[in-house]
């Protein structure tokens, strides 16, 4: 398979601080990869550069030009007190379409909003005020306020750490569904639940500490069949037993 987005030997450094070093995996169409690794590891630093937010101190990082990234925060910036509903919030995911600036949102726009949110259950409260929600409720707004975008590649920064188990299955169900025509990549901490969701892992604490199978010698992700045995000795054993945050 042709891939969307390689790094190539990425080295990113804060003043003396080396945050990823010599980095290279490559990410194919409809992927879905779950980022793991300890706190201050290097994966929040994947995601700055994959958003261009930063830009690598050495190597290199390829996009394919047809590639358009969305991001799910872990929390939505915005002031909880602002008069504001799920259903503006989740239009407001429209707003890089429109050419002309304060446009109306068209029927297609609240189509496909209303398709969404029903998918999470969010529907009936559509009109509810983002200040009154839980903190599923606004985390699921927040997904679907990505997915209005038209993205192809899906960047989710620890969606479910501060959901209920309910609301985290949904929204697995969610993403594997969205999964089929969207590749996903996923800072995450849920090991043990997510291992029936994604298909690989990339582990890393500055270096990446998954690399080849036998089967794809180039490619850097750890498929999840070999998660347990492949380079299980690299992995602290508390990663795997629950590990939340």
């Amino acid at each position: 398979m042709d891939s969307i987005i390689e790094f190539r030997n990425v080295k990113k450094r804060y003043d003396e601080v080396v945050a990823v070093d010599d980095v290279s995996f490559k990410v194919n169409k409809k992927d879905f990869i779950a980022i793991i690794g300890p706190n201050g590891g290097g994966k929040s630093t994947i995601l700055k550069l994959l958003l261009k937010l930063i830009e690598p101190t050495e190597g290199s990082i390829l996009i394919d030009n047809d590639v358009k990234i969305s991001y799910v925060p872990q929390k939505l910036d915005t002031d909880l007190s602002f008069p504001i509903s799920i259903m503006d919030v989740v239009l407001s995911g429209r707003i890089n379409q429109k050419k002309i600036f304060f446009a109306k949102y068209n029927e297609d726009d609240i189509k496909k909003a209303n398709e969404l949110l029903k998918k999470l259950n969010l529907y009936d409260i559509r009109h509810k005020q983002i200040g009154e929600l839980s903190g599923g409720q606004l985390q699921k707004t927040i997904i679907i306020r990505a997915l209005m975008s038209d993205c192809n590649v899906l960047l989710l920064d620890e969606p479910t750490s501060s959901i209920d188990s309910k609301s985290k299955k949904e929204i697995y169900e969610l993403l594997l569904e969205i999964n089929k025509e969207i590749t996903i990549m996923m800072v995450s901490h849920d090991v043990n639940e997510i291992t029936n969701v994604v298909k690989g892992f990339l582990y890393i604490n500055t270096k990446i500490h998954y690399h080849s199978d036998s089967e794809n010698v180039n490619h850097s992700v750890c498929p999840i069949d070999k998660l347990i045995s492949f380079n299980r000795s690299l992995i602290d054993d508390s990663y795997f037993s629950g590990m939340k945050g």
